[in-house]
């Protein structure tokens, strides 16, 4: 697994593991992408809720309008 780059040492759960310098720099680009789909997954989600709260709040001061304050402070 030694590579032209030379060995490194990469961190896989609890261990380390020696790999070659181009197998840690592939391994290192397909996580950032997989946590940045993860980001963006969890960045829609949100999207999702704050518009489903924005509806909710609509039809609570429909209901009972200045009565209740649904801000934050």
């Amino acid at each position: 697994m030694v590579g032209v780059g030379g060995p490194v040492r990469l961190l896989l759960g609890e261990a380390f593991v020696e790999v070659s310098e181009d197998y840690a720099t592939e391994y290192c680009e397909r996580k950032q992408e997989q946590l940045q789909a993860r980001v963006e997954e969890l960045g829609a989600e949100k999207e999702g809720i704050a518009a489903r709260q924005m509806e909710l709040k609509k039809a609570l001061y429909g209901r009972f309008g200045n009565s209740i304050n649904l801000e934050s402070s």
